[in-house]
């Protein structure tokens, strides 16, 4: 009975750990998501509820998985960004950082000329948010990886379509 007891309770943490509570208006499609973003900050409030996907298991999904999802690791949370952004207006390029260990990858997007970094993809919650205004890709590089050493190079990912299934 204890084992049953245990095996319950171990069940029912690991359920409550897995769940993602995101706001009501935020429970239809991801189109009807995008059609109720004002701004990045809107797309900023969503990614805020995204879950760290541990397995890395799909390298990259779509941003319509990711959205149905709420787990991401760092290149489908990249990935959301870059193409939610780019439906809301915004030029988006995905940002890769690379270093030792494990690389990361982020979405830089532009407003009024100024560079920002969107990040909800790590699994250090303190380097989660919006980044900037910076003067350049190394400011944030240099945030992003001082307490890991540093890094290698950071730059710009080329472009790809945006498929949104």
């Amino acid at each position: 009975m204890k084992r049953f007891m245990l095996l319950l309770v171990l069940f029912m943490f690991t359920a409550s750990c897995a769940t993602v509570n995101r706001p009501k208006s935020w429970d239809g499609s991801y189109e009807d998501f995008i059609a109720s973003c004002k701004d990045y900050k809107d797309v900023a409030a969503f990614m805020n509820t995204f879950v760290y996907d541990w397995s890395r298991g799909n390298p990259i999904q779509s941003p319509k998985k990711t959205f149905q999802s709420g787990q991401a690791h760092c290149v489908n949370a990249a990935w959301f960004a870059r193409c939610t952004l780019a439906q809301l207006g915004y030029d988006t390029k995905i940002v890769h950082i690379i270093r030792t260990g494990i690389p990361h990858f982020a979405c830089a997007f532009w407003v009024n000329g100024e560079l920002f970094i969107i990040d909800y993809g790590s699994a250090t919650l303190s380097k989660r948010g919006i980044h900037g205004p910076l003067k350049n890709l190394e400011q944030w590089a240099n945030f992003y990886t001082s307490s890991t050493g540093g890094y290698y190079q950071v730059i710009y990912r080329p472009d790809r379509e945006c498929n949104l299934q």
